[in-house]
């Protein structure tokens, strides 16, 4: 009988143990395919200002930061997207390389990274700090939101001027990585005093018998090669009923649309400045001149200007969306609101009311979604609708421009 007992016991022990070992198991296989199945963390990356100088200081913050399933977020961090570093930079080696399988030297080449690792990025620096939006200035003192400071400082000798993608890496408690929750352009100049926008002059008188007189509202044109300049000039007829424009002075592959046709007595008609896409960086400086049904000769209007070429990669309005991306949308990339005619010009407000809505949001996630593409919705003119585009407008959700 005793021995029945002892049995018995060892039965129940064992079940015990049984049932443990389960619900031990299950609990962590849940976990474990909860863990799969949990969504990216989240996060808007927000800089300010866009642009500034070498050895200058950019404000870096996160907003509306999540760990998958809303668990505790452990840092965020602030990188650098295929930096083209200056010859000499302290940087070292690049913390994350696409090609896994690549050993990285002690100090790799731009071109050497860019062939072996295709995409690759620099962390600037770390904040575990939500109190202030995870802020952490990157300046030539570069530090984390704490007292740390790190050696990819902002300076001349390790970033050459330009335009560089800075993006923003969310880790939670998990160990769950969101690798690129919003990202964002950053122009950055070489520190040299900037030219000062040239002094608009009164509008000219026409010439006598010319029959034509001009705005003078495109001072200080920007565009990128193969860019329409949305600034327009706007030509008034005080008579001619034609009309014939001249580009400005060694202005090679600029032009007029429309540069001749006709035009009635009193009227008013928008020219806009274009530009060939293998227009030569540069700044173009001369006169418009023009020639009408009143006169046979090329008449020297008085509007002197400047139009300046920039890089497909430049942001000239620095609204966030480079020109060539705004030239793919259609909106203007000289204003990053609204045009002195009250042309939207903001990439993400894609109804032009001056807010940015959720449902705008919407309509390029559907567009992604459904693999249609609308030029409108291209935020980077790759002429790909993709997710970036979608999680680029919802950054902007709430946001106003007036």
């Amino acid at each position: 009988m005793r021995q029945n007992k002892g049995f018995v016991h060892i039965l129940i022990i064992l079940l015990v143990l049984a049932v443990s070992g389960a619900i031990v198991f299950f609990v962590t296989r849940n976990e474990r395919l909860a863990k799969a199945a949990s969504p990216i963390p989240l996060g808007n990356l927000t800089v300010n200002p866009t642009s500034g100088f070498n050895g200058g200081s950019f404000t870096l913050t996160a907003t509306g930061v999540e760990g998958a399933n809303g668990v505790q977020v452990d840092n965020v961090r602030y990188y650098l997207l295929n930096p083209q570093l200056a010859v000499g930079n302290n940087w070292g080696k690049a913390d994350w390389c696409a090609n896994s399988n690549y050993t990285q030297p002690a100090a790799p080449t731009y071109d050497d990274l860019n062939n072996n690792c295709g995409t690759f990025t620099y962390d600037i620096s770390e904040s575990s700090n939500p109190g202030n939006n995870y802020q952490i200035v990157w300046d030539k003192n570069t530090h984390s939101s704490g007292s740390t400071p790190y050696s990819r400082a902002l300076t001349a000798t390790n970033i050459p001027a330009g335009t560089y993608t800075v993006g923003l890496r969310v880790q939670d408690v998990n160990g769950n990585v969101n690798g690129g929750a919003s990202q964002l352009k950053v122009t950055i100049s070489d520190g040299s005093t900037p030219t000062p926008p040239p002094t608009p002059m009164p509008t000219p008188t026409p010439a006598p018998g010319l029959g034509l007189s001009f705005s003078t509202t495109y001072f200080g044109l920007k565009m990128a090669a193969g860019g329409v300049g949305k600034k327009a000039i706007y030509l008034t007829s005080t008579g001619a009923t034609r009309f014939s424009l001249y580009a400005p002075t060694s202005s090679l592959g600029i032009t007029f649309s429309p540069s001749e046709g006709s035009i009635a007595p009193g009227e008013t008609i928008p020219i806009y400045v274009k530009a060939g896409a293998g227009q030569p960086f540069g700044i173009y400086k001369g006169k418009v001149y023009a020639a009408s049904s009143l006169t046979n000769a090329q008449t020297d209007t008085g509007v002197s200007d400047s139009i300046t070429i920039e890089p497909a990669t430049y942001d000239s309005d620095v609204d966030g969306f480079t020109n060539a991306a705004e030239n793919v949308m259609g909106v203007d990339p000289n204003y990053s609101c609204r045009t002195p005619f009250g042309i939207n010009a903001w990439p993400p407000d894609l109804n032009g009311d001056g807010t940015v809505t959720y449902a705008e949001s919407q309509l390029v996630f559907q567009a992604y979604a459904n693999k249609n593409y609308n030029a409108r919705y291209d935020m980077d003119g790759n002429g790909v609708i993709s997710a970036q585009d979608a999680q680029k407008v919802h950054s902007y959700i709430g946001k106003t421009c007036q």
